[in-house]
């Protein structure tokens, strides 16, 4: 082992000798849609609401703040891993879309947005066509207010269901949410159990119509490992964080098995071989590159778990 920095080594050797090796191996977990792996000794499967609120109280009792892991379609978990208590929902409690009690629609945070979408069109409920193709789970869209230049997430949610970190339940109005770009601050240190919608009826032809209309307005990474734009968009009238990326001559650019993807300056896409390190070295050197020669510090879309 090498210690580098200030402090005193012949104090903290003994310290280090003396720590006993763990008997097992943290586990190892594919964690991303970018397919690389990375420990995570915390990760646990909440299947119930009562199972959420112990993994709440294990946390709190450890001091330590309840990471709650969707699809991961979004997610980059660092390669040193999650050594904080992480927690995926599902089952029942978590996955489910029924008729709100005062109208509207309510949809469990584990529930894939494809399911949802498909529940929509089926049912003739107009509102999240503008989120067509983008993958995850409604607790994902919720959190990072998912959504594209034809509309966002939020705009259409009523109120949000979650719990508080000592385990009770909080209902959260759309005010409270205080949404914007690719955030949900009203959200921090809760965790959403369920989202009402507000949407409109419309014929099932006109919103099957519209979804294919706004799919195809968007770029197919199929076939690809990647998790999407990796960069918020800079405010205007700045470029988008693509064309930024195009200007600093971003494309192709490669770190191990990772590279920005030829068909959109704002993707990173691995193969079999990549690494989270491979991933999270790539997205530094364009951020990098961009600033260089556009003066523009790109903010991550993408969420890195550590």
């Amino acid at each position: 082992m090498l210690v580098v920095g200030a402090g005193d080594v012949n104090a903290l050797a003994p310290r280090l000798a003396a720590v006993k090796p763990a008997a097992e191996p943290p586990p190892v977990l594919l964690l991303s849609a970018y397919g690389t792996r990375a420990p995570a000794p915390g990760f646990r499967i909440a299947s119930s609401l009562d199972a959420l609120r112990a993994a709440l109280a294990e946390a709190r009792a450890a001091g330590k703040a309840l990471r709650i892991l969707g699809a991961g379609t979004n997610t980059l978990v660092a390669a040193t891993g999650v050594h904080a208590p992480l927690v995926r929902l599902r089952g029942p409690d978590f996955d489910f879309i029924r008729e709100a009690a005062g109208g509207g629609l309510e949809v469990g945070a584990a529930t894939t947005g494809s399911r949802l979408l498909a529940h929509c069109r089926a049912h003739g409920l107009s509102g999240l066509e503008p989120l067509v193709d983008i993958p995850g789970t409604v607790g994902g869209w919720l959190a990072m207010n998912a959504g594209t230049r034809f509309g966002c997430f939020c705009d259409r949610v009523e109120s949000v269901r979650a719990l508080a970190p000592d385990g009770a339940e909080r209902m959260l109005s759309a005010a409270d949410l205080r949404a914007s770009y690719r955030a949900c601050p009203g959200l921090a240190g809760l965790v959403a159990v369920s989202v009402t919608l507000r949407l409109s009826p419309l014929p099932q032809e006109e919103i099957a119509a519209r979804m294919k209309e706004l799919s195809e307005k968007r770029l197919s990474f199929a076939g690809l490992r990647t998790c999407g734009s990796v960069f918020k968009n800079p405010p205007p009238p700045s470029p988008t964080a693509g064309q930024l990326s195009d200007r600093a001559f971003c494309k192709g650019l490669r770190v191990g098995g990772a590279h920005v993807a030829a068909r959109h300056g704002n993707v990173i896409s691995a193969d079999g071989t990549a690494t989270p390190s491979d991933v999270q070295a790539l997205l530094h050197l364009v951020a990098d590159r961009v600033l260089a020669a556009s003066g523009v510090r790109l903010e991550p879309e993408l969420r890195i778990l550590r």
